[in-house]
């Protein structure tokens, strides 16, 4: 509802005023923006746009919201932080903080990372990446047969596919591959 988002936006800037570098504050307005940036008023079908300033205000937000060194706390600010770093093209932004939430479990990071990586050109580089970290966790096997294939190197998709297979048995998703 308008109304609590307003009155939230409210209280985290007038905690921002008591203290500039109040993570909480950040973090929720961080979290508002992002949301206003990424689902249109009115929904998906209501044909608004966001508010021009929702993207780097959340950017901005967030960036300030992550405790230095990053904190488990911080994870969903920054798994946030690197989604609206990858559809705002800040590509190395991203590569710079993605690695290390895949390491602790993020499994949507992967696909993004890639993204990012393929957005700057460095396409191999990020095959390398899932190359040498998936030995150490299998999951990534699906994202490197997807990279595979877009370099069309039929043979190693088909051979990433298996190991994600061994994985996961029961996934359509790579029975179909």
């Amino acid at each position: 509802d308008e109304g609590r988002i307003s009155e939230a936006i409210a209280t985290a800037e007038q905690a921002l005023k008591i203290a500039s570098a109040n993570y909480s504050a950040h973090r929720v307005l961080g979290m508002i923006y992002a949301q206003m940036a990424t689902n249109p008023p009115g929904g998906r079908r209501g044909g608004g746009a966001p508010p021009a300033d929702a993207m780097p205000n959340a950017i901005s937000h967030l960036e300030q919201s992550i405790e230095n060194p990053p904190t488990f706390g911080d994870f969903t600010s920054r798994a946030v932080l690197t989604r609206l770093y990858v559809a705002s093209g800040k590509f190395d932004k991203a590569i710079a903080i993605l690695p290390d939430l895949i390491k602790i479990g993020w499994q949507d990071g992967a696909p993004l990372l890639m993204e990012a990586y393929a957005g700057v050109g460095r396409t191999s580089e990020g095959i390398k990446w899932l190359e040498e970290s998936a030995p150490d966790n299998p999951e990534l096997y699906g994202t490197l047969g997807d990279f595979y294939a877009r370099e069309r190197r039929w043979a190693d998709s088909a051979n990433a596919y298996e190991h994600a297979l061994e994985n996961a048995p029961r996934s359509f998703d790579y029975r179909v591959y």
